[in-house]
């Protein structure tokens, strides 16, 4: 059975089947190099877990030591 097949006996059956969304270009995605994006590049990553806070990068330094926000 093929994949059309496949879909079609799905859709018969009363499911929807939506295709993926690719951008249709035949130019490469680019870095900042200007170089092609290697194949593991997947550009809809997100991370399983919130990135913590900087605390502890603070924390060893103790109460004396003053930090400056550069903005």
């Amino acid at each position: 059975m093929s994949l059309t097949e496949a879909l079609a006996a799905v859709k018969a059956a009363g499911y929807r089947v939506t295709k993926s969304r690719t951008r249709a270009t035949d130019r490469p995605t680019l870095n900042c190099l200007g170089l092609p994006m290697s194949p593991q590049y997947d550009p809809n990553y997100r991370m399983k877990y919130r990135a913590g806070s900087t605390a502890h990068l603070y924390k060893p330094y103790g109460p004396y030591m003053k930090f400056v926000q550069m903005t």
